[in-house]
């Protein structure tokens, strides 16, 4: 190593950028941002190996990265490393003051579950994040409220029920907050009001899930006799010649996933998010609602460029809420006074429509991400979609025109695999696009395991290994390829015989499909396609080193895919 590499590494601000990313936690759901952290906590696992050994590597090194080894702290009741007792956890508890974020996940309240003495807790968190409603973890805010916290995500508990006042004028000094989730809590208009304002200068993020009681005008007026008025059942007009009483000038994430029936003015909230970029919505919601929000959207939120909407989702609908055809696609359309829309993201009840398509090619120019999920009223549906309800030369069409998208997600058409054949109906014109899912259509693959052809594949597998182990493998053939016109396509390393069934099936038509991709659309930028869980990919790059490892542990389960 040089002397100028050795001095490099002895600067502080170098080893805190190196620092930040060190992984810390391993999971097969890996932490998404510092806001969302894993669902699944099963499988999350302290590995804390690779940051104890720099602290060893010399003093500055122990002084810098050691804070960094106690800064995330999760509260993972599943791993038994952490559980009290154990030497993590008694690491923890000697260094709760180090802690920057906080994650508990433990419903159960007791002073011997949490890393720090009730008389001593930490008190510089940033970030914090509840599922208990009670106890030391959930006084944890009441120890950090401030200026110093700046994500808060809690959970309350079903039946919903309130929370205590304590917790209350706590959430309402937070004057720092940039992002902040409720989940399943009674809240009041007047703590709602009082907590955004309190962080209306900060705020970039807000998430409300399962939130009741939130019913009346606090935001909006024409004189102070209607401040705290009702406004369910006032029309559309009244709520948007209203001056607005204040903003949330930072605010670009909203994501509103409750009932408007039992926290109507939430329809309100757009109103205040001048720079909301991002909207998701999983709203049971009453028709008029809808024209009301596209209204407020369309004035109100020009920086607009993502819709999220999550279909079904009801608390009144025995089969869920599913908008009107034309309702639904005014979401997309009349949102918008210009095609500015970059990534949507819907259920659609029966099929890509003509009214969907139509607002979805008026942002032809600007989508770069659109994600279909085809969902059914009925929970039990008879058959499949026909081919014409099922859209796929709509969407054929809507490729053609898409000149910037790059990432295209097809999830459940429930249909059989010639359904799909509409998509080659026509040139695919998005140059850029980079990523093709298609899941949950009806493969042939079960009807091809008969008891012949697995035993064919199986001699199949078995000569490939005697080959593997006779001669050395080229590094061509260190994954398995799939040709088609010139076009190498890569499955993924150590395939089992049920995925190489999958695979194989339906290989004419993924060779006219790759072929339409390359051949007559002209794409030359697609680097994985997944197609009902078969993931391909263009070049042997796009696999990551650990995986290539791994592979080349196990090449006796190699096979090159011949269709």
């Amino acid at each position: 190593m040089s002397s100028s590499m050795s001095r490099a590494l002895a600067l502080p601000e170098i080893l805190h950028a190196i620092a930040r990313w060190v992984p810390l936690f391993e999971s097969d759901a890996p932490i998404r941002s510092t806001f969302h952290p894993p669902i699944d906590f099963e499988d999350y696992v302290y590995v804390p190996n690779d940051f104890r050994s720099c602290t060893l590597v010399s003093r500055i090194w122990n002084v810098v990265f050691t804070p960094y080894l106690y800064h995330y702290y999760f509260d993972n009741y599943t791993e038994a490393s952490m559980e009290p007792g154990s030497h993590a956890f008694d690491a923890f508890l000697k260094h709760n003051h180090l802690f920057r974020r906080y994650c508990s996940f433990r419903k159960a309240s007791g002073e011997d579950l949490v890393p720090f003495k009730t008389e001593a807790p930490p008190r510089n968190l940033i970030g914090l994040f509840l599922y208990s409603t009670v106890g030391p973890a959930a006084n944890l805010l009441l120890c950090n409220q401030g200026p110093q916290l700046r994500q808060l995500s809690w959970v309350g508990q079903w039946p919903l029920s309130g929370m205590d006042q304590i917790y209350q004028d706590a959430l309402m000094n937070l004057p720092c907050l940039e992002e902040l989730e409720l989940r399943m809590w009674t809240v009041s208009n007047d703590l709602m009001y009082r907590m955004l304002r309190g962080c209306a200068k900060t705020l970039k993020t807000l998430r409300l899930e399962t939130v009741k009681g939130f019913d009346n005008d606090i935001f909006h007026y024409r004189d102070d006799s209607r401040v705290g008025k009702s406004i369910k059942g006032t029309n559309d007009d009244h709520c948007n010649e209203g001056e607005s009483r204040w903003i949330l000038p930072q605010l670009k994430s909203l994501q509103l996933l409750l009932s408007w029936e039992l926290s109507f003015s939430a329809v309100l909230l757009p109103q205040l998010c001048p720079a909301l970029e991002t909207i998701d919505l999983r709203v049971d919601m009453e028709e008029h609602s809808i024209p009301q929000l596209v209204s407020t959207l369309r004035k109100n939120c020009p920086n607009l460029n993502s819709i999220i909407y999550h279909e079904g989702y009801s608390m009144a609908h025995e089969y869920g809420y599913f908008p009107e055809p034309e309702i639904y696609a005014s979401l997309f359309k009349d949102s918008f006074s210009s095609p500015g829309l970059q990534y949507a993201s819907m259920g659609l009840s029966a099929g890509l429509n003509q009214s969907m398509t139509e607002a979805l090619l008026f942002h032809a120019t600007t989508l770069v991400i659109l994600t279909l999920r085809y969902r059914s009223r009925d929970p039990f549906p008879d058959g499949f979609l026909s081919p014409t309800e099922l859209g796929m030369e709509r969407l054929a069409v809507l490729l053609g025109q898409c000149k910037h998208l790059k990432e295209l997600q097809l999830f459940d058409p429930v249909c059989p695999v010639e359904y799909l054949e509409g998509l080659m109906a026509a040139p695919w014109g998005c140059q850029q696009l980079e990523q093709l899912v298609i899941e949950g259509y009806e493969s042939s693959a079960s009807d091809s395991r008969s008891e012949a052809n697995i035993l064919e594949t199986n001699k199949r597998l078995a000569a490939e290994r005697k080959r593997i182990r006779q001669k050395a493998w080229p590094r061509k053939l260190r994954h398995h390829e799939y040709r088609d016109d010139g076009q190498g396509w890569f499955l993924e390393p150590g395939l089992e015989v049920d995925a190489f069934h999958e695979a194989i099936a339906d290989g004419d038509w993924k060779r006219r499909l790759f072929g339409h991709m390359h051949t007559t659309s002209g794409l030359r930028n697609v680097n994985h396609i997944k197609l009902n869980g078969t993931e391909f990919f263009s070049q042997e790059q796009f696999f990551d080193d650990m995986e290539a490892e791994r592979y080349e542990m196990i090449s006796e389960e190699g096979l090159v895919v011949d269709f």
